[in-house]
């Protein structure tokens, strides 16, 4: 039937996502990637003679957009896995409620509810099999690690919480003093 030529496989296999936040004219926000040719910058692509772009919302599948649908594009920066490793050897703010996405007054159960959410997403071992550039498996790793350092100091600050609320075991035998 149609028979793709080189030249369209090259183009799709050189694309790469572009993190970005999209307006479109009924005012709904979309969050994820753009899919765009590794060639061409943004700008090129958005002012290009394509009716349609390639998006991914973040956990959805890819759709195609027109063009005269998007009202504002934002582009979104991604930390790297320099600025994640500073922020876990201390060198930047870090703030763990922040980093697992709940309120400074969370119970334990919703920080752990959270961890466990965000390291299903972020764990190593879920992207282990797939071919991804080194940046993004260190970015996975870093973001993997500081989840896990929020966890740990939350939880250990609750651990002591705990500790000090507990009343002192009593010993379970108690033996009469010898005459």
């Amino acid at each position: 039937m149609f028979e793709r030529t080189r030249v369209d496989n090259m183009a799709q296999s050189q694309c790469i996502p572009v993190p970005a936040e999209l307006t479109l004219d009924d005012r709904q926000i979309l969050k994820g990637e753009l899919l765009m040719p590794s060639t061409r910058p943004v700008q090129d692509v958005l002012n290009g003679p394509g009716v349609f772009l390639e998006f991914r919302a973040y956990g959805g599948d890819v759709e195609l957009i027109a063009k005269s649908a998007i009202r504002a594009l934002k582009l979104t920066r991604v930390p790297s896995a320099s600025q994640l490793r500073r922020v876990i050897r201390g060198e930047d703010s870090f703030n763990p409620h922040q980093t697992l996405g709940v309120s400074t007054g969370a119970s334990h159960d919703e920080i752990r509810k959270a961890y466990v959410d965000l390291a299903k997403i972020y764990h190593p071992d879920r992207f282990s099999n797939a071919e991804l550039p080194k940046e993004v498996m260190d970015y996975l790793e870093a973001m993997a690690r500081r989840i896990n350092l929020a966890f740990n100091s939350l939880d250990q600050a609750h651990r002591v919480v705990v500790r000090r609320s507990s009343p002192a075991a009593e010993p379970i035998y108690t033996s009469t003093p010898r005459s």
